[in-house]
C-alpha cells in the first residue's frame, strides 16, 4: 500500500488544535489520504485539509548496511538453534537480505535445507493425465527453481487418471511456472493447477524434524543512522509457529518494494 505525505497549510489563520500540519498515512490513493488525515484531526476545520497537499512516497529500494535478522527459537524456551544477522551491501534488495540469511542458515548445523522464492501448493487438477502410480512423484515442468516443487500422487483410477495429490516440497521459486504441465512418474498428461505464493523465505523447507519452534524474521535500520540497532516494529515481518515435526518453518516477506506499514507521522509547528 502506498505511503502520502498529507500537508495542510502552515499559515492557514485557523490553528489546528494540536498544531499538526502534516501527516504520514498509508491509503488505496490521494483522495483516500486526505481523507484519513482530516478524519485524525477531525477537531479542525474540514477546509484545512480538504485543501491538504498530498504527496506520494516512493519506496527506498537501497538497502545498503539493512540487516535482515532471522531466529529459530524452540517454542518451550531455551536457546535459539539459528540466529543469523546478514547486512545488505550497496544497492541491495530485500531479495539480496533473504538470499543472504539463506546462505548462512544454511551454514548452521540444526538446519539442512533453507531457501527463498515463491512456493506452490496443490490447488485442482486441469488435467488428471493417465496410466499414473499412486506414489509417482511429478515436478512442474516450467518455472526457474532451487528446490523444485515436488508432488505426490496419492490415489488413481482405473484409468491411472489421478485423483488425489499432495505436495511433498513447496519448492523456491524465483521464476513461477507459468502453467502446470507436470513430469515424472509411470504416467503422462498431468496439469495442475497451483496456490502460489510469493516471496517466502523457509528456514527449514522440508521435513526437518524439529518439532514445535517459532521464526522470527526482523528487518534492522543501519545503527550508525539510528539511535541504536533496534527493529523497525511493522519490519518484525512474520512470527510462525509449525507447531508439528516435519513442517516446513517458512515465513512470507514483504514485496521489494514495500514501503514499512503501521506508521503514522506528524510534524507540529514549534
Amino acid at each position: 500500500m502506498p505511503a502520502f505525505l498529507v500537508s495542510a497549510d502552515p499559515q492557514a489563520l485557523a490553528r489546528r488544535i494540536d498544531k499538526s500540519d502534516m501527516a504520514l498515512v498509508f491509503a488505496a490513493d490521494a483522495a483516500d489520504a486526505r481523507a484519513m488525515a482530516k478524519s485524525k484531526f477531525n477537531a479542525d476545520s474540514n477546509t484545512q485539509w480538504d485543501e491538504a497537499i498530498v504527496t506520494q512516497l516512493a519506496a527506498d529500494t537501497d538497502y545498503e548496511n539493512w540487516r535482515m535478522r532471522v531466529q529459530v527459537a524452540p517454542a518451550a524456551g531455551g536457546p535459539n538453534i539459528a540466529d543469523v544477522t546478514f547486512t545488505g551491501l550497496a544497492a541491495a534488495t530485500l531479495d539480496d537480505l533473504a538470499l543472504g540469511c539463506v546462505a548462512l542458515l544454511n551454514l548452521t548445523p540444526s538446519i539442512s535445507v533453507s531457501s527463498h522464492g515463491n512456493r506452490l501448493a496443490f490447488g485442482d487438477f486441469d488435467d488428471e493425465g493417465e496410466d499414473y502410480t499412486v506414489g509417482d512423484i511429478l515436478t512442474p515442468v516450467e518455472g526457474t527453481g532451487d528446490p523444485l516443487a515436488t508432488f505426490r500422487v496419492d490415489s488413481v483410477n482405473g484409468s491411472g487418471e489421478i485423483q488425489t495429490a499432495s505436495v511433498v516440497n513447496r519448492g523456491a521459486y524465483s521464476v513461477s511456472p507459468g502453467d502446470g504441465d507436470m513430469a515424472g512418474g509411470t504416467g503422462n498428461g498431468a496439469e495442475f493447477e497451483f496456490i502460489i505464493t510469493d516471496n517466502v523465505l523457509a528456514a527449514a523447507d522440508v521435513a526437518d524434524n524439529l518439532g514445535d519452534h517459532s521464526l522470527l524474521v526482523e528487518l534492522l535500520p543501519p545503527a550508525a543512522e539510528h539511535d541504536g540497532a533496534i527493529a523497525v516494529p511493522s519490519a518484525v515481518l512474520v512470527v510462525t509457529d509449525e507447531g508439528v515435526a516435519a513442517a516446513a518453518l517458512d515465513a512470507q516477506l514483504a514485496p521489494d518494494s514495500f514501503i514499512l506499514p503501521n506508521l503514522l507521522a506528524t510534524g507540529k509547528r514549534s
